[in-house]
C-alpha cells in the first residue's frame, strides 16, 4: 500500500520522513517495514539500504539516494517521526555528508 505525505514535497528529489515512514519518488515504505539499514556508498555516492520486510524478493535490498538534496531536513524529519527505537535513528544521526 502506498501513502502521500501529509505535507508538500519540499524537494522533488529528495526523500521525506512522515510519521508513517518514508516516501519517497514513487514509492513508499513503513517504518515497521523497514529492517537492516546501513549507510553505504555505492559508485561514490551515499545512499541507506535497507531490507523490505515484505518484499517479494527475499534478498533484494533497497537504496535510498542521499545525494539529490534536502539530507538536512530529511535528518530532522526522520528523528522527529521514526518510532524511539528504529534503527534507522541511529543510522541517520550518525551520517555526515560534508566534505571535508
Amino acid at each position: 500500500m502506498v501513502f502521500a505525505p501529509k505535507r508538500r514535497l519540499a524537494s522533488i528529489a529528495g526523500p521525506i520522513a512522515t510519521d508513517d515512514g518514508i516516501f519517497y519518488n514513487t514509492w513508499s515504505v513503513r517504518w515497521d517495514n523497514i529492517e537492516n539499514i546501513a549507510f553505504v556508498h555505492f559508485l561514490g555516492l551515499p545512499y541507506l539500504r535497507f531490507k523490505h520486510r515484505k518484499s517479494w524478493i527475499p534478498l533484494m535490498r533497497w537504496y535510498l539516494p542521499l545525494y539529490l538534496g534536502g539530507f538536512e531536513q530529511f535528518r530532522k524529519d526522520v528523528l522527529r517521526y521514526a518510532p524511539s527505537s528504529h534503527p534507522i535513528r541511529r543510522v541517520v544521526d550518525k551520517i555526515n555528508l560534508d566534505k571535508k
